[in-house]
């Protein structure tokens, strides 16, 4: 700390004999990259456009650090400074403020449309204690661009400039004016600062500044002042609200941002506190907007809208852009004029005039219109106006495109270029702007008319037009393919607008047209009716296919008649004419059978006749003009011959016919197996079995149920089953059915129905009357089985029996009827008088019980059994 403190005395001393050194003291005249504007020759190139201005939009916004003042320049009043006010804050005390604290002056100016704030930042400061006295503010003042220091021998700056409202930086080229540098103060510019300087300029050669270069550091101060060793500095002080030239300079820069510098003022000021608490009178420098020097005028500019592919239904906007300088009123312009004359093609136009942040000022300017020459000039009140400097013109002048001009200059020329360029007049002295070129093409719009059925090129027709134009075009309706009337696949219009190339529209046609056909034909088998509405279920599939962009309603009015003929017959058993729009996928009707007979096949020819109704709009064609197929009536077959115990039936139950392919016909088959009983004894039963397998190709599974007749004379007085022509009924049970995996059939198995016998007696009852308790039942039941049984005093003999179906069966509506005979042969028990003795079953013969085989045991016969009968 200690060696610390040594140092910072030794820098003060020697900036204290630096000063008060006149041995190192240079003149101003010596100061690298100055103009002396008394020398004349003197001016100021057009790209230095920007000077900061405070102005009724702009405030103060202090930023950083605390306890941020509101003071005046004299605290005690009384004097014409009282009304100057500053935002003043004692850094003295607090390091850890340094480069972020300052002010931002808003609002000060624009630059390229865009509005800029000057952030002036405190980087640094170096105190001087002089006896008891300390440093107090740094106060920047409200309404200029001002600072004052209180007790510093140097303050460092950056003034920066940056977008309004953000912390973005933004480069500007411009100048700045330091003024009333006075007592020994001083600017002092850092190398890099010195390198962003583009020039110095001093009014004239009386100027009392000074120029030192310090290891590239430049500093311009007030060297006719003296500091003595105690800190007084002796001098002449200028008076703080006049800009006087002697104690001033300015300098340029371009394309910065920022630029540092140190605010030198050894301080004169030995009661700081108490004395000036609340005043901001202190070291002060402030910045003037002066001009040193003319600036050159630059030369205008031009822009236009549009450069190619120009919409010539929009207005075309040439606008002319004209930087006038920030001028002192020494330099106002003597004269201000724009020319700008338009191209022959362009008419009627119209002029506004903006600024730079687009508030039109064209009432700022004198405008003359005469034909196609535009004039805008400044009139003398506007040249001595202070705003009309430092401001950036835009000059635009609106016109529209003359087609028939436009059509008439361009020619055979497949474009058109509008130039134009505009000149300036200001100070007597004549600028060009660049010159700028509009091209307008020359376009085409190519509408064909192509057969969409063969590609072929109907017509064409070319139309010249421009960019901009709008077309809306429909399709042709008056073009034909020979004798037919073309019809547009798209009625619709195409619309649209020309940009940028040519256009092609093609629209397609086709002569409507329709083939219409018959995909396929199905005849179903069904039974001989005498009704003329009934008959054969019959589909036929249609097909209808359109030409690519025909539609069903392009035929309307259009006819198809369908035939059917019964060609072995030569009758026609079909005729209905439709509507073709009214004609579906599949056609269902009834051929007629009450001219057939049963199991016929009736050969069909199917008939699709056309009718255009003589129309030429459209070609309606019949594809299959004639097929041929054939149907089956049922057969309605009574099966009754057995073949080695069975019967086998097929029938066709439906023909379908597709187109080129042979008939295919459907079919149902029934097969039959009948078990054969040809003899049997009374008192005894046989089984009947019945199987059938029924077969449909449609999946259409037909019932089948069976009975069993036989003479009423074999069957048993307690059962009870009805009877017709004296043959009793016997319903036969399903026992078994089995249904093929595919749906296609069906297996069955039929018996008798379960009987029960009475012992002792022999009596047969059904399972019904056993359920039911028949009161004739007096003895044990047994099982009987699925017989049928022979009543044992039945007479012998031959008796008839058959298995009959209860209804038709299938789409050919067979029955069965399978007839059979039993001989019934020898009795179950043998009695006297019995022709059949020998073949009887038992013979029963009288004995004596006691003695009841006197000639020996007959076979089979055992003692027991002897001892049993004897009971």
């Amino acid at each position: 700390m200690v060696s610390f403190k040594k140092k910072n005395i030794f820098c003060l001393c020697l900036v204290v004999l630096f000063l008060i050194s006149g041995k190192v003291e240079a003149n101003i005249l010596n100061l690298p990259k100055l103009s002396v504007v008394s020398d004349g020759g003197v001016t100021i190139g057009p790209e230095y456009t920007f000077v900061p201005r405070v102005n009724s939009n702009t405030e103060i916004q202090p930023f950083g650090g605390t306890g941020w003042r509101r003071i005046s320049w004299n605290q005690n009043g009384g004097n014409s400074h009282n009304n100057r006010m500053f935002r003043a804050l004692d850094v003295s005390t607090n390091n850890s403020w340094k480069g972020n604290i300052g002010v931002r002056y808003t609002n000060v100016g624009n630059y390229n449309g865009q509005s800029l704030d000057l952030k002036i930042t405190v980087n640094d400061w170096a105190p001087r204690t002089v006896g008891s006295s300390k440093p107090q503010h740094i106060s920047f003042e409200e309404k200029n661009i001002a600072i004052s220091t209180q007790g510093y021998l140097w303050c460092d700056f950056t003034w920066e400039y940056v977008r309004s409202g953000t912390n973005t930086p933004v480069n500007v080229s411009g100048y700045y004016t330091f003024s009333d540098i006075d007592l020994a103060q001083g600017v002092h510019f850092p190398s890099s600062t010195v390198s962003k300087v583009d020039r110095f300029i001093i009014h004239d050669r009386n100027n009392r500044l000074s120029y030192k270069n310090v290891s590239g550091a430049y500093e311009v101060y007030d060297g006719k002042s003296t500091v003595s060793s105690g800190g007084v500095v002796t001098g002449t002080d200028y008076s703080d609200n006049q800009y006087i030239h002697e104690q001033a300079f300015t300098f340029l820069y371009s394309n910065e941002s920022s630029l540092r510098f140190r605010w030198i003022s050894p301080s004169r000021w030995n009661n700081l506190k108490g004395n000036y608490d609340n005043s901001a009178m202190g070291e002060y420098f402030f910045y003037v907007i002066d001009k040193p020097g003319q600036t050159v005028t630059p030369a205008p500019t031009k822009e236009v809208s549009h450069t190619n592919n120009f919409n010539i239904n929009q207005k075309l906007k040439h606008t002319v852009i004209h930087e006038v300088p920030q001028e002192d009123p020494r330099f106002y312009y003597s004269n201000y004029l724009i020319e700008d004359t338009l191209d022959p093609v362009l008419t009627n136009p119209k002029v506004s005039i903006l600024n730079q942040v687009n508030e039109n000022v064209t009432n700022l300017f004198n405008t003359s219109i005469s034909g196609n020459k535009v004039m805008i000039s400044a009139s003398a009140a506007t040249l001595n106006l202070e705003s009309f400097y430092g401001e950036r013109y835009h000059i635009v002048i609106e016109s529209s495109v003359d087609r028939s001009k436009l059509e008439q200059n361009i020619g055979n020329q497949s474009e058109y270029n509008i130039k134009n360029k505009a000149t300036l007049i200001a100070n007597n002295k004549t600028y060009s702007t660049n010159e700028v070129v509009t091209q307008i093409s020359k376009r085409t719009i190519t509408i064909n008319h192509i057969d969409n059925d063969t590609n072929k090129m109907i017509k064409s027709e070319t139309h010249v037009v421009f960019d901009g134009d709008s077309y809306d075009i429909s399709p042709s309706t008056d073009l034909k393919r020979g004798n037919y009337n073309y019809k547009p696949i798209n009625t619709s219009a195409q619309r649209g607008t020309i940009n940028g190339k040519n256009v092609t529209l093609d629209f397609y046609y086709t002569v409507p047209k329709m083939t219409v056909g018959i995909n396929k034909i199905q005849i179903y088998t069904d039974k001989v009716t005498l009704n003329p509405l009934d008959g054969l279920p019959t589909n036929i599939y249609l097909k209808k296919e359109l030409v690519t962009g025909s539609k069903l309603e392009d035929f309307d009015g259009g006819k198809v008649k369908v035939v059917i003929t019964d060609k072995n017959k030569t009758k026609q058993v079909y005729s209905k004419i439709f509507n073709i729009n009214d004609l579906g996928d599949k056609l269902q009707l009834k051929l007629p059978t009450n001219y057939l007979s049963k199991d016929e096949k009736a050969q069909y020819s199917i008939d699709l006749i056309i009718d255009n109704n003589g129309t030429k709009n459209y070609e309606l064609i019949s594809e299959t003009p004639n097929i041929e197929t054939y149907g089956h009536t049922s057969s309605e077959k009574v099966l009754s011959n057995l073949e080695d115990g069975s019967i086998h039936y097929t029938g066709v139950i439906m023909t379908e016919k597709e187109i080129d392919k042979d008939v295919v016909e459907y079919k149902e088959t029934l097969l039959l197996g009948v078990s054969n009983v040809s003899k049997q004894k009374t008192g005894y039963g046989f089984e009947v079995k019945l199987s059938t397998v029924y077969s449909n190709d449609l999946k259409k599974i037909s019932e089948i149920n069976a009975n069993l007749l036989v003479d009423d004379n074999l069957v048993d007085s307690y059962l009870q089953y009805s009877s017709t022509d004296g043959m009793a009924i016997i319903p036969m049970d399903i026992t078994q059915q089995t249904p093929s995996s595919d749906g296609k059939s069906i297996s069955k198995e039929f018996k008798l129905p379960h009987v029960n016998i009475e012992k002792n007696t022999g009596n047969l009852f059904t399972d019904q009357q056993v359920s039911n308790n028949d009161n004739r039942i007096n003895y044990e039941i047994l099982d009987g089985g699925r017989k049928f049984y022979i009543p044992i005093w039945a007479d012998l003999g031959d008796y008839d029996y058959k298995l009959k179906s209860n209804e038709s069966i299938g789409v050919h509506e067979v029955t069965f009827d399978i007839k059979n005979n039993i001989n019934v042969y020898a009795y179950m028990y043998g009695h006297i008088g019995s022709g059949t003795i020998k073949e009887d079953e038992i013979l029963i013969t009288p004995v004596d019980p006691q003695n009841p085989f006197p000639n020996g045991l007959p076979n089979g016969w055992t003692n027991e059994d002897v001892e049993w009968l004897k009971k």
